[in-house]
């Protein structure tokens, strides 16, 4: 009875410290995009050549999610996770001192490396540290992480680059780092290290697992949509809707505040069961998109659209990773790297079709493309995913 105590004490501790993983994965992601010109300027390097930066990140995530992941089921998910974070800790003081575009590629390829194991372990402690019943709602607070990188570690940084400079902002981030790396001895979450997985875990040993391909296939077709869709959308509502810089990024505001409040909605998806209910978020998905493309003259429409978004993408998300997860119990580590590793090549692929699409025939088409794919996913759901 008291170990039950003390483990039930802890696990909203373990979690918060989950979340705040995901978030500076999130945050390190997507800190660069906003901050790019200073970056480049202050590097004395094309723009072009400082972009290359966030390439790599994204590089180094995919290929460690593939090929590192499978660590977690040789040495245990928390181990993973420590491991992770020194990896992201290095390269975050790393990029704050890099005195060249090439350094900083270099730290942040190495914070891929990292992030690429913190996000499948970070996932595998959620869903294994808690009954079945109650996984879907221990895995969707780790993932409002995504929402507050979004809502405010992303945010945050471009205000302190405004007015202490880029290097301070990635000095933030390691520092935060530093913090969660801390606090893990103290949680539950260290040590656990695992002795009983006697075969070597592989990406193709994974994927001969009942259900993953159909499951990564639906991962890619709702990743890329996401993506390909987001890349575009706030310049869509600066030419169409005439929004300045601040009023376009409310949409990305409120699709974070969908993302986050959808937590709410996670105890539904353990009592209806995700099998069930990720073939109709799909389908949601779907429409949405139309919606977007509806709504796109009037302002206080699409942010409402951009809030549903946020919600629906949170549910499809924590159903996707939970199926996942539920895959093996023995190569539950090999598997979340590979949905780690499509997440990637979605978010590769759905921006660089968008990006020849939208100069050509424009944002309905994206619209348009995406709603179809989010139906064929559905489909493949319905039919491959036995309930």
């Amino acid at each position: 009875m008291k170990v039950a105590s003390h483990s039930a004490a802890s696990a909203p501790i373990n979690v918060t410290l989950l979340m705040c993983s995901v978030a500076i994965v999130g945050s390190n992601g997507l800190l660069l995009s906003p901050i790019l010109s200073d970056v480049a300027s202050s590097l004395v390097a094309p723009l072009n050549s400082a972009a290359i930066a966030m390439s790599s990140y994204g590089a180094g995530t995919a290929l460690s999610a593939l090929f590192l992941a499978p660590l977690i089921d040789r040495h245990g998910a928390s181990w993973a996770l420590k491991t992770g974070l020194i990896a992201l800790i290095l390269s975050l003081f790393g990029s704050s001192l890099a005195v060249s575009v090439t350094m900083l590629i270099v730290f942040q390829a190495f914070a891929g490396v990292g992030a690429g194991l913190v996000l499948p372990s970070a996932y595998a402690l959620a869903t294994k540290s808690t009954s079945p019943e109650f996984a879907s709602q221990a895995l969707g607070k780790v993932l409002i992480g995504w929402s507050l990188s979004l809502v405010a570690g992303v945010p945050l940084s471009a205000l302190v680059t405004e007015y202490a400079g880029w290097r301070v902002a990635y000095l933030c981030l390691a520092v935060s780092a530093t913090f969660i790396f801390g606090c893990l001895p103290w949680s539950s979450l260290y040590p656990n290290r695992n002795k009983n997985t006697a075969s070597w875990s592989t990406p193709l040993r994974a994927l001969k697992e009942t259900g993953v391909r159909p499951l990564l296939t639906i991962g890619l077709a709702f990743t890329s949509s996401f993506y390909g869709t987001y890349a575009f959308v706030v310049q869509e509502t600066h030419q169409v809707l005439q929004t300045s810089t601040a009023q376009a990024g409310i949409v990305v505001l409120m699709f974070g505040l969908g993302f986050a409040g959808a937590s709410i909605a996670n105890r539904w998806v353990d009592q209806v069961g995700p099998k069930k209910v990720l073939p109709w978020l799909l389908l949601i998905n779907a429409v949405i998109f139309v919606c977007m493309a509806l709504t796109m003259t009037s302002w206080l429409a699409f942010l409402a659209v951009a809030f549903c978004w946020g919600f629906a993408n949170h549910l499809t998300l924590n159903s996707l990773v939970l199926l996942l997860s539920q895959s093996s119990e023995k190569q539950r580590g090999a598997i979340l790297g590979l949905n780690s590793a499509t997440t990637y090549v979605g978010l590769t692929t759905g921006t660089v079709v968008a990006s020849l699409i939208y100069p050509a025939a424009g944002f309905r088409l994206i619209l348009a493309i995406a709603a179809t794919t989010q139906i064929a996913a559905a489909l493949l759901a319905f039919y491959r995913i036995k309930t």
